[in-house]
């Protein structure tokens, strides 16, 4: 559970940092409530990522004021992705911690290889312009649709995964502690 994070968890922080309680109905089929002073361990537990303690019947978590984001996909052709992946890589060691990116290599499917870059800074336009402008910069654009939007519509935004009619994309990811040239 751990890993759950949202679009701006490079801000706000992964899901688990703002749970406060839960319920767990463990394989006996007893039901507890855990929480810092209630089983503290098991809440920690259950919190840095064990999934096999029981079922999770119910969470309470501690709400986040949700700011205004600028939020967005820039599609880029896909020309030579070891400069884009070290440039991109360049742009993001240092960068303000209110900016989370995902960068996608996508294979050539109905058209050319591409690499989506998905943007959410938390804050207006404003402050993430000289960020987004300079990832913006990383390729030639085929699409750019970032916007300063309330963070409640960006929850709404459907996420990608579903490609043209009888593909089914499979997607994996990595985090890397150092881009080499390898």
């Amino acid at each position: 559970a751990a890993d759950i994070h949202g679009k701006n968890h490079h801000h706000a922080g992964s899901w688990c940092q703002h749970v406060t309680s839960l319920r767990l109905q463990v394989p006996s089929g007893e039901v507890l409530e855990v929480g810092p002073d209630r089983d503290p361990e098991l809440f920690w537990a259950i919190r840095g990522g064990g999934g096999s303690f029981g079922v999770v019947t119910r969470f309470d978590f501690r709400a986040q004021e949700a700011p205004v984001v600028t939020f967005g996909t820039v599609v880029l052709a896909l020309e030579d992705a070891r400069s884009l992946l070290g440039a991109w890589w360049a742009l993001q060691e240092g960068a303000d911690e209110r900016l989370t990116t995902i960068l996608t290599l996508m294979p050539p499917m109905q058209g050319p290889a591409m690499a989506m870059l998905g943007i959410c800074f938390a804050g207006p336009r404003e402050q993430a312009a000289p960020l987004v402008d300079a990832l913006v910069a990383l390729g030639t654009v085929l699409s750019n649709d970032v916007s300063e939007r309330p963070y409640a519509e960006v929850l709404a935004v459907h996420e990608p995964g579903e490609g043209p009619q009888g593909v089914r994309p499979v997607m994996s990811n990595t985090f890397l502690p150092a881009l080499d040239e390898e």
